[in-house]
């Protein structure tokens, strides 16, 4: 066939392209990229650390290459600032060493003017590849570069960082010099320390586990240091010339005493060059680093150098280490070089798949909070086969007991509850457990009112419960149930809003009592499959879980994880034909973003609050005008559906709506026991309301999204904040609602923020758990990459992983699992284990156990109160008095708890408000045991004390005090 191809194309212009080879190419499916799997590595850890030679006919240098990583090289979870993995400049030592002697052979080998010029920051699951380049001068001597690259960057060519350079020079160097004597430099060094070292690390963020803790004791005095090294057994790795926990031994014996304390006290120490380190032997067997400062005044100053001799037990050298700089590093800039290293601080709640350990509940009476869909009937007919007792109750006008194992009770009424246990548990029979049920009873629908109704119901008895097994003298659990108000990750089904705010109550519930937690479950929402089987599994469960979904009959268990190979979509255009509603605009939060949606080509913004803008909020919208904007705002109360469809037709008639971001919210804090339904509700109903009423009226509208101001207190159970937590957890899961109906939806669990919102005021306290507070630009550069991200629900969190688990005894381990990793050493910065405690204890003279546990309390107190280590705290001193409130009375009670190993009231520090009350209590109550007579002088010591500091008052000063204590009497008196 032939064709007049001119004739075909007549004038028209054509351009030649390739074929498509398939139907869809020049489409894009973009799918996440695999996270890197969880496996253990048959490599050792030589061959981890050393990596691949690379070759190449066009590069005359070696190159070694290798991915770093958690799972690759397992210890390097044991070292973190701040939480954070960060790889230390050890590493690339004994990587450098390792390297010359797969290489080169035995040795000797010395490295030359090593600048470690940027560390490699790694998330816990993150994976990034390191190259070490050594380029070859003449007479064995080799320039290096190391180099890392993430495994997310987008640009190879780019994304690479130099971390460290030197010089490596292989063979023969001067001569070894001549024996230590230990014996001489320990006369010098008088002072002993047998730990404090790490516990100091702690306490500024210094993060060391038990791979990088070979130091075991300690000889001090003035400008040098003797410390003598534990080469762990566990850590023996023959295939390593050094490991690099040893290496960074021998470089943490310039901070033992030589940098001052009170400069370790707010600030790390970091080691950032050495001008040579020469290795004559491998150490083996006994070893010992002898550390010396080279100028006395640099110990104050921004670096401090000094050189370190690594010696055998014969004090033969092994190890000279010359010109080691320490720098000084500022929390600050520390943090801001973690959070580039980390680059966003977005993480999401994933769902793990994991059986449930086989084991039977314990015996003994069962309360099952009863639903009406024949759960707990199957649930009672288990617990009478396995020999227990089942105790059904159902909600009613009033208390009434219908013969034996059936109860009636009114719902709302508080006191109830306490009766329930008192009358349901026959004498000298325990409690198994509590099984809540009652949240399946509510009543569903699209009436805000039938949601109302279904929350009390739900979550209203849930907290009454709650505070009367916490009032109570039993130790039994609580579980928790729901049946389809979680959302798995790829699964999206129509939520049941109605039993939502359980979840974020029981979260609370968690972290204020933990002793008393058992999990919650949320069933398949379906109803099919044996109900009364799987919760019957989960009474029995070992593994600590606290948050269980099943679906399909598959048991999953909550993980919070980062979120960084995720699926991203194009950021929303704001168009400036459009309006968008701010629900809380008048806030700092909606002014902040009102700021942000401007710069992005908004020009039509309806802000609404419930009062009218104060000074500050009027300036900030003058600002918005004068950026191009027109602002309406508008008085409203969200929690009113007549309120809320005004605000939405005032928006249409400014210009077609496009966008709604509910930041409106209320705080009312208070632990669990301190608060009522009434006070719930006042926090419940502008988030909950709102929301809801925003939701209905908006789903004939073509919304381009709908952002939820939630907070991480849904997901992490802050103490304190069970309302906010409860409202929190019904946003998020609003989200995932309206996913599931195909409506645009975002929520986004905050962390707190600095200057403004209402988590500006608890700063101080997100600070001592180790949530650092987002910087208003940060938080809006936050935004802008969760509101670009495909998922119903984000987590906007800064966080130090490590010190939020020690801050927070109740914080559910298993659910931080993959963002925390491993925190063995946690316990042993927050004292003594229980079986620790006991046998100092038993260890020591009677009369000392008063003062020891006395010093355990004391220490206990310091921490949760925040002072100084070097505050004195007197033993008969009201801890209300120096700050402590209703939360952190819960916190020193749940830290005492955990270190004394049983269960204390939780009224311990109302009960007993002095360290020393508390004491006593814990020593004959727990540990039964009677306080014996002091040591004689001891009264008279503590009379001396008290003498003199009242000898240091003015007279001023004195009257005061008088005044101020015959005053306190009187107020007792009456």
């Amino acid at each position: 066939m032939e064709v007049d191809w001119s004739a075909l194309n007549g004038e028209r212009r054509r351009a030649r392209v390739a074929l498509p080879v398939y139907p869809w190419q020049h489409q894009r499916h973009w799918l996440d990229a695999p996270k890197t799997p969880r496996t253990v590595s048959t490599l050792t850890t030589a061959q981890a650390l050393v990596g691949q030679r690379v070759r190449s006919p066009l590069n005359k240098s070696l190159v070694f290459e290798g991915r770093y990583s958690a799972q690759s090289l397992p210890f390097l979870e044991d070292h973190r600032l701040y939480g954070t993995i960060v790889v230390p400049g050890s590493c690339h030592i004994a990587r450098i060493i390792a390297t010359a002697a797969q290489s080169f052979g035995a040795g000797p080998y010395t490295i030359e003017k090593c600048v470690f010029s940027q560390p490699i920051v790694l998330a816990d699951d993150e994976e990034q590849l390191v190259q070490l380049v050594l380029a070859p001068k003449g007479q064995g001597r080799y320039d290096f570069e190391l180099y890392s690259l993430s495994a997310t960057a987008e640009e190879e060519t780019e994304g690479w960082l130099l971390n460290g350079t030197g010089t490596l020079v292989v063979g023969d160097g001067p001569a070894r010099p001549a024996p230590l004597s230990r014996k001489d430099i320990e006369a010098r060094c008088a002072r002993q320390l047998d730990g404090g070292l790490y516990e100091r690390n702690w306490d500024i963020g210094f993060n060391l586990g038990h791979a990088f803790r070979w130091i075991e004791r300690i000889h001090s005095g003035g400008r040098e240091a003797l410390c003598q090294m534990r080469l762990p057994t566990d850590l023996d790795d023959r295939s390593l010339y050094v490991h690099p926990g040893l290496v960074d031994s021998f470089l943490q014996a310039m901070g033992t005493d030589l940098i001052r304390e009170d400069a370790m006290l707010s600030t790390v120490y970091v080691p950032i060059s050495v001008e040579r380190f020469r290795f004559h032997a491998q150490p083996t067997g006994s070893v010992w680093a002898y550390a010396v400062r080279r100028d006395a005044e640099e110990a104050v100053g921004e670096v401090i150098t000094g050189d370190v001799l690594v010696v055998d037990a014969d004090g033969q050298v092994l190890i000279e280490i010359e010109g080691l700089k320490h720098k000084r590093a500022p929390r600050e800039a520390l943090m801001a070089v973690l959070r580039h290293g980390q680059r966003d601080s977005l993480y999401e709640l994933g769902w793990k798949p994991q059986p449930v350990p086989e084991a039977s509940p314990e015996a003994g009476c069962w309360i099952v909070l009863a639903d009406t869909s024949g759960t707990a009937e199957a649930l009672a007919e288990r617990i009478l086969k396995q020999g227990g007792r089942p105790v059904l109750v159902q909600p009613g006008a009033a208390f009434v007991r219908h013969g034996e194992g059936r109860f009636t009770l009114d719902a709302q009424r508080p006191e109830d509850y306490a009766r329930l246990l008192q009358e349901a548990v026959l004498p000298g029979e325990s409690l198994g457990g509590i099984v809540h049920l009652w949240a399946l009873r509510g009543p569903g629908g699209e009436d805000v009112d039938a949601l109302r109704e279904a929350h009390q119901l739900g979550a209203g008895s849930a907290l009454s419960l709650a505070q009367a097994l916490a009032n109570s003298a039993f130790t039994a659990r609580i579980w928790w149930v729901t049946r389809g108000a979680r959302a798995l990750d790829t699964r999206p089904t129509p939520l049941a809003m109605e039993q939502v705010p359980l979840w974020g109550l029981g979260a609370v519930f968690s972290q204020e009592h933990p002793e008393l937690a058992g999990a919650l479950i949320d069933l398949e929402p379906s109803g099919l499959g044996d109900a009364a089987a799987a919760i019957w599994r989960e009474l029995g469960a070992t593994d600590g879980e606290r948050q269980v979904v099943i679906r399909e009959g598959q048991r999953h268990v909550a993980r919070l994880r980062a979120s960084r190979d995720v699926a991203r979509t194009e950021l929303p255009r704001l168009s400036p034909e459009a309006s968008y509603l701010l629900t809380g605009g008048l806030g700092g939060l909606g002014l902040a973003l009102a700021g942000w949606m401007v710069e992005q080509g908004a020009r039509n913004l309806v802000l609404i609050g419930r009062g009218g803008p104060r000074p500050e909020a009027q300036e900030a919208i003058r600002a918005l005008e004068t950026a191009g904007a027109r602002v309406l705002v508008l008085q409203a109360d969200v929690s009113k559906q007549e309120d809320v469809r005004r605000t939405l037709d005032e928006a249409e008639k400014l210009a077609p709506l496009r966008g709604v971001v509910h930041a409106a919210g209320v705080l009312d804090d208070g632990v669990l026991l301190q608060q009522d339904w009434k006070r719930f509700t006042r926090v419940l109903a502008p988030k909950v309301d709102g929301a809801w009423h925003l939701h209905t009226l908006t789903q004939g509208k073509p919304l381009d999204f709908f952002v939820l101001y939630s907070s991480a207190s849904s997901l992490l159970g802050a103490p304190g904040q069970g309302s906010y937590a409860a409202a929190n957890a019904f946003l998020d899961a609003l989200a995932h609602h309206r996913r599931a109906l195909g409506l645009p939806a975002l929520s986004i669990n905050w962390g707190p923020w600095a200057e403004v919102g209402m988590a500006a005021e608890l700063a101080s306290r997100y600070q001592a758990q180790g949530v650092e507070a987002f910087t208003p630009a940060e938080a809006l550069e936050a935004f802008g990459k969760a509101f670009s991200r495909a998922q119903p629900q984000l987590t906007l969190l800064q966080v130090q992983w490590s010190r939020y688990r020690r801050s927070s005894p109740g914080a559910a381990p298993t659910l931080l699992a993959d963002v925390a990793g491993q925190v063995r050493a946690e316990s042993e910065a927050d004292g003594p284990s229980a079986s620790e405690l006991r046998r100092r204890l038993d260890t020591a003279e009677p009369r000392q156990r008063m003062a020891l546990l006395l010093e355990h309390v004391l220490d206990a107190a310091v921490r949760v109160l925040g002072l100084d280590a070097s505050t004195p705290l007197e033993p008969r001193q009201r801890l209300f008095e120096v700050g402590m409130d209703s939360l952190m009375a819960l916190e020193l009670r749940n830290r005492l708890q955990k270190t004394v190993g049983a269960s204390l009231p939780s009224t311990l520090v109302f009960d007993y408000p002095t360290a020393e009350a508390i004491a006593a209590y814990l020593l004959g109550e727990v540990f039964g045991q009677e306080a014996q007579p002091a040591e004689e002088g001891q009264g008279a010591a503590q009379d001396t004390a008290l003498l003199d500091r009242i000898m240091e008052l003015s007279p001023d000063e004195l009257a005061a005090s008088l005044e101020a204590k015959l005053a306190a009497l009187m107020e007792e008196g009456t």
